[in-house]
């Protein structure tokens, strides 16, 4: 019985570890990086056209991970008392979460 478990064991680890590695990951977005244009729409249903707002202003563009993450809750609270000095700047914050409510 021992032996079964420990074979299943294996087995079960071998897989996960080989989907692990097969499994490719957008890269993400780093500091400086020109973000690709999207349509989205806002918290009032409005429809947001990045593309559109990057010609009348510069945009800082922050993601949100929701209101769980402490991280990203001090993130925000720093941006938030600097927002003046952003939009001094000509630029706009947005701010993009996979938040609903």
């Amino acid at each position: 019985m021992k032996k079964l478990l420990l074979t299943i064991t294996f087995i079960c680890s071998t897989i996960i570890g080989f989907a692990q590695n097969n499994t490719q990951y957008p890269e993400g977005l780093k500091v400086g990086d020109v973000a690709p244009n999207f349509l989205v729409k806002d918290q009032n249903g409005i429809q947001i056209d990045l593309k559109k707002i990057l010609k009348k202003q510069e945009v800082v563009l922050v993601f949100y991970r929701g209101q769980w993450c402490p991280y990203c809750n001090q993130q925000l609270k720093k941006i938030s008392d600097s927002l003046s000095l952003i939009t001094a700047k000509g630029a706009t914050v947005m701010a993009i979460t996979p938040e609903t409510g």
